[in-house]
């Protein structure tokens, strides 16, 4: 079994801000979110039965879709020193253009699946392209508060995200097999409960040229409880299927020297979710050529390495222009 997900989101925009008073400002930030998501499911599998009898079953199923939309972010900030506070909201996007295309293919073999002493061969192929695709993102409101100590400052957040309903990503023309004359449906579909995740962050000054930075946050999934997944073979997928909740841990020094300012951290990711076993080779008549009982478990393990540096040119040409300053 050959199975794989590729997704890639890319945000580009325009941020405005203005300064309402020296203690509070707002801002607005538009982008265009630019989204391509594949998934490719492979599966060969080959059985010999007591009578020596080779049966074959192949399967290739694919989709791709591709997405743009509009995307506000609106965010407010207020300085209430010791206290600092942030706010933003975050709009559901605003879907331009979508496409996708789908990819069918099942072979079988040597098989009697129905248990009238005939061989069940199977052949259905079906390539479709130009299917509309939309995506859909909740509200989200996210609250900041820093806390400010002589030589520590405290971070907390946390950001709600609504829910989406459930709707259809991509539906797949029908069509009938050519072997089977059935009639065969695709549909992904989506639908996300709301979640809440929060973040907790130290940031410890030793001296003026050296901080300690630590943090913790979470990213709890939003995924139903009740899905389908794609490698289930099922006329309907759930386009979001990992259900397991990410908690995220991070650590890192800043050292300021006059010259530059190097910055250096680490953040580790981890998940773990068993699955019952979605493919098994169709059964011969009532007996059941694998335990279909089996699970499987997918671990998710994410290590971010980050190294910064910051040259602080304008602040040392201004120095240098303004020396009584």
């Amino acid at each position: 079994v050959d199975f794989k997900s590729n997704i890639k989101e890319e945000w580009i925009g325009l941020t405005w801000s203005y300064p309402l008073s020296e203690k509070f400002s707002i801002g607005l930030s538009n982008f265009i979110s630019l989204l391509n998501k594949s998934s490719l499911l492979n599966l060969n599998m080959n059985a010999l039965s007591e009578t020596n009898a080779v049966a074959v079953l192949s399967i290739d199923r694919q989709f791709n879709f591709e997405n743009y939309a509009l995307i506000w972010k609106m965010g407010m900030a207020m300085d209430l020193h010791p206290v600092s506070l942030g706010l933003t909201i975050t709009t559901p996007r605003a879907n331009i253009y979508g496409n996708g295309s789908t990819l069918f293919e099942d072979y079988l073999v040597g098989v009697d699946t129905t248990g009238d002493n005939s061989i069940d061969d199977g052949f259905i192929f079906n390539i479709q392209e130009d299917l509309d695709a939309k995506y859909h993102t909740p509200w989200a409101i996210g609250l900041g508060v820093g806390v400010h100590f002589k030589k520590a400052t405290l971070h907390l957040s946390t950001e709600w995200y609504g829910k989406v309903s459930r709707y259809a990503i991509m539906s797949m023309e029908p069509f009938i097999g050519q072997s089977t004359g059935n009639t065969v449906n695709f549909t992904l579909v989506d639908e996300l409960n709301p979640v809440l995740n929060f973040g907790i962050g130290l940031e410890y000054h030793l001296s003026e040229k050296f901080s300690l930075y630590t943090s913790i946050a979470s990213d709890y999934s939003a995924v139903t409880s009740n899905i389908t997944r794609f490698a289930e073979l099922e006329e309907e997928a759930n386009n979001s299927s990992f259900q397991a909740d990410y908690f995220k841990f991070g650590g890192g020094i800043a050292i300021n020297t006059k010259l530059v300012e190097i910055t250096t951290g680490v953040n580790y990711t981890g998940a773990d979710q068993k699955f019952n076993r979605p493919i098994n080779f169709p059964d011969e008549g009532e007996d059941a050529i694998f335990d279909s009982g089996e699970t499987s478990i997918i671990k998710f393990n994410q290590w971010r390495f980050i190294l910064g540096f910051s040259f602080p040119f304008a602040d040392k040409m201004k120095d240098t222009l303004d020396p009584d300053e």
